[in-house]
């Protein structure tokens, strides 16, 4: 399996992603921040080293090869995208026919952490920006009080 996680950061989800695809799989941790990527390449073990590529890039335009991922995962940043069209256009990209688009974001309530309320997007905005790039939700998550998400394929054409 090949999986993309987009804004990695220092590689929080990239970790356990790395360890989940096995040894004949692929992660491709994207991030613009060059700090960001340094932290994530420390943090690697044997194992994840071996299939963790790091790619110093804006999400909306990656090297990532066409049709080549089968998960883009997506957490906390959907909210921070100046071009959501740009962004689903890339995702759509890179997934295979059959990839699947996992984004996790804040919900959109008042609380001591995360982003500023006035930049949160509610789970309705998600779904018509899904809905928009060509995406069909196949399921919602609830990973914690604090978070929401969707699983979603490529509509057909």
């Amino acid at each position: 399996m090949t999986v993309a996680d987009l804004g990695c950061g220092s590689g929080f989800f990239t970790i356990p992603l790395g360890s989940m695809v096995g040894e004949a799989g692929k992660v491709f941790a994207v991030d613009s921040r060059p700090a960001a990527l340094e932290r994530l390449r420390e943090n690697l073990n044997s194992v994840t080293r071996s299939v963790v590529r790091t790619v110093q890039a804006d999400v909306s335009k990656t090297s990532i090869p066409s049709s080549s991922v089968d998960v883009a995962f997506v957490s906390n940043l959907l909210h921070d995208i100046d071009d959501k069209a740009e962004f689903m256009l890339e995702v759509r990209r890179m997934l295979k026919p059959t990839g699947r688009l996992v984004v996790v974001d804040w919900r959109r309530i008042e609380m001591e952490f995360g982003p500023p309320l006035e930049i949160r997007l509610d789970e309705k905005s998600v779904r018509e920006i899904l809905k928009a790039g060509g995406f069909e939700i196949t399921d919602t998550l609830k990973p914690d009080p604090y978070h929401y998400g969707f699983v979603a394929t490529q509509m057909n054409s």
